[in-house]
């Protein structure tokens, strides 16, 4: 059941965000060599990790050590799930779920955190070091953000519930951003207030994070990865600050 918490993981996901040093993100000597090689548009995963920063993702974590919740797969998978919601709307109706297939367990137990996209993307989503663990690592988008790309997709993509993350982006247009004009990249729909006049398209995160990588078109130094809209009602305002509390008292650790 998806609803059912499974354990504990052990080692607490605050504390590898803590881990200023990202020794586990760090370029081999034998990669290094490739990055220079490449265009100068390419990145490095240090300065990918650094374009994502901005961009918060909410987990279900135990509210005394920090600890991420983990959850049952279906009957015929072995691993334990974690999700990283890219809204932190759905990631408290999730514990809200496990709340009430739960109701013995006390309601403060559990608390929705803010981590740094960037660090879990090249920490945990596609780190080589975490394939036995036992756990499957997943980023899930609003079901709005899926219908709309599905709406804006010509192809069958972003069919799944989880793994495929759109991004959107006005290729034409720009934004400024401290005195610096840069391209304005939306993880939802809704950033786009509908006054442009140009086509908003498209894009996996994970595909343009491999041609960032490689060999890309443009260099997305000069782009701006914008996270969702928190709407300012009371209740969200509350989350908003608790969020930025958070994750600055990280960067300031």
């Amino acid at each position: 059941s998806m609803t059912s918490v499974s354990r504990l993981l052990l080692v607490s996901l605050q504390l590898l965000i803590l881990q200023k040093s990202h020794a586990f993100i760090s370029i081999p000597s034998s990669r290094a060599k490739s990055y220079s090689d490449l265009n100068a548009k390419s990145m490095s995963p240090d300065e990918i990790e650094t374009w994502m920063s901005k961009v918060p993702v909410y987990a279900i974590t135990e509210n005394g050590s920090g600890g991420v919740v983990l959850l049952k797969g279906d009957a015929a998978g072995k691993k334990e799930i974690c999700n990283f919601f890219t809204h932190v709307e759905d990631a408290n109706k999730m514990m809200m779920a496990i709340q009430n297939a739960n109701p013995k367990q006390e309601k403060d137990s559990m608390i929705v955190r803010p981590f740094y996209l960037g660090v879990i993307w090249f920490g945990l989503l596609f780190s080589s070091d975490n394939k036995d663990d036992g756990v499957e690592y997943r980023l899930v988008p609003s079901q709005k953000d899926l219908r709309d790309a599905r709406e804006l997709s010509s192809t069958h993509k972003f069919a799944s519930p989880f793994g495929e993350i759109p991004i959107f982006v006005n290729w034409q247009m720009r934004i400024m951003d401290n005195g610096t004009e840069v391209l304005d990249i939306q993880t939802a729909c809704e950033g786009f207030d509908g006054s442009s006049e140009y086509e908003i398209k498209v894009e996996d995160l994970k595909a343009v994070v491999a041609k960032m990588e490689k060999d890309p078109e443009i260099d997305f130094r000069s782009s701006l990865l914008i996270p969702p809209i928190i709407e300012e009602s009371q209740a969200k305002k509350e989350t908003k600050a608790k969020t930025q509390s958070i994750l600055d008292a990280e960067t300031e650790w």
